[in-house]
């Protein structure tokens, strides 16, 4: 997981490095000068996001965890401002990493629908969406230490 991150920094910092040098060229029409840079501010903005989720795994990793009693539904609901009509499931696990890990998935997928079902106390997430997220690794390493998160397309699968 993590090689793929500095993986991705990597490849961000190297396109970067690349449309810079790109723009000393006198013979390029300022338009596409205007979409060069564009281009330069998101690979920027992205490069930042992997560093600041490399650095938050890093974080969990060495962190000290303050396991409380959570109510996963009710914090979904609290995150995501929708009714979910499921029953509740608690789990021991610190709140400020939990809420860390659904809030890598939201900011990342958009116009998303949850699915939840609760059965033989397992409770099941699963967003439905549109677009691929990119980067919810934070999520996975999280997840990973309390149940199983599976990725597919348009889908994200939490047991708990």
């Amino acid at each position: 997981m993590e090689r793929r991150l500095v993986h991705t920094i990597k490849n961000k910092l190297g396109a970067i490095k690349f449309a810079s040098s790109v723009l000393n060229n006198k013979n390029i029409p300022s338009h596409k000068k205007d979409i060069i840079i564009n281009n330069l501010k998101e690979a920027a903005n992205e490069a930042i996001e992997l560093f600041e989720i490399f650095s938050e795994i890093d974080k969990f990793k060495k962190s000290t965890l303050n396991k409380e009693k959570i109510y996963i539904v009710s914090l979904l609901q609290k995150l995501t401002n929708v009714n979910l009509n499921c029953e509740d499931k608690a789990i021991f696990f610190d709140k400020i990493w939990l809420e860390k890990a659904f809030n890598n998935i939201l900011t990342q997928i958009k116009e998303y629908k949850i699915m939840l079902s609760f059965k033989d106390n397992q409770l099941k997430i699963i967003f439905l969406f549109c677009n691929e997220p990119i980067y919810i690794d934070l999520a996975k390493e999280i997840f990973s230490k309390i149940g199983i998160i599976k990725e597919d397309k348009g889908k994200i699968e939490i047991i708990l």
